[in-house]
């Protein structure tokens, strides 16, 4: 394995990444464009990122953020953000996840942040961030599905609080409202505007539609959000992603 710092000139090397197996044609090449746009953005704020390579073909890599730029609804000092981490489906076991993320632990170690941050989707990898060091903050509501809050010290930090969701507006002119929180660099977000647009022909007369750009901290922070889709204020992220039409989850 060959491991490189993301530089600009490496960021169409990204190519689809994370995205080969959710997104495709249109939806793929119009992701791909957000995500490098974000990461180009933002490198002039401490963005930076490793990529994973083997005989040419990324298989890995990792993006990180200082949390004062962080589209995350957390916050601290002298704190880098584990933004995300992939590795590709075929070798995503604990060793390769092991391989990357030594690497990444040793080069943000020397880059002297007083510790890091990342956020445990799902609870899946918390065995090995604590392998790496990291303890559990807080529990919380990540990406539609329970998760942990995952800080390491490299000195003597506070480690970063956790803001919780605030609460959902009513609807202005409809019955419903759907809200959708949807970072540029996740193409999970992609793929759940997807499905809620193409089914709005179906649900314009009863609900009304909110997209929340949370590529943002600024709109991170004011929500409490990152990701997800919700109907006056009730989380359907898992309903949309598991294909079930809208107006069926409206009658439930």
């Amino acid at each position: 394995m060959e491991f490189r710092e993301l530089t600009p000139s490496l960021v169409t090397f990204l190519g689809a990444g994370c995205s080969e197996h959710l997104l495709s044609g249109i939806e793929s090449s119009s992701f791909i464009r957000q995500r490098n746009n974000w990461f180009l953005s933002n490198m002039p704020f401490g963005l930076t990122g490793l990529l994973m390579i083997d005989w040419g073909r990324i298989v890995g890599f990792s993006i990180e953020i200082p949390i004062e730029y962080a589209p995350l609804p957390i916050f601290g000092n002298n704190i880098i953000v584990i933004l995300c981490y992939w590795t590709q489906p075929a070798i995503s076991t604990s060793k390769h996840k092991n391989l990357l993320l030594v690497q990444v632990m040793e080069r943000l170690e020397r880059k002297n942040y007083g510790g890091v941050a990342v956020f445990s989707s799902g609870n899946l990898d918390t065995p090995i961030w604590e392998a790496f060091g990291f303890e559990k903050i807080t529990e919380c509501d990540f990406m539609g599905i329970p998760s942990n809050m995952m800080f390491r010290k490299f000195s003597n930090i506070s480690p970063p609080s956790f803001q919780n969701p605030a609460p959902f507006p009513p609807p202005r002119q409809r019955k419903y409202a759907i809200d959708i929180f949807c970072p540029a660099y996740c193409p999970l977000g992609s793929l759940i505007m997807s499905r809620v647009i193409k089914q709005s022909p179906s649900f314009a007369q009863i609900a009304e539609l909110r997209v929340h750009d949370t590529s943002s901290r600024e709109v991170v922070i004011h929500s409490g959000r990152v990701f997800g889709a919700y109907i006056n204020g009730k989380d359907i992220t898992r309903e949309i992603l598991q294909n079930t039409p809208i107006k069926k989850i409206i009658k439930k």
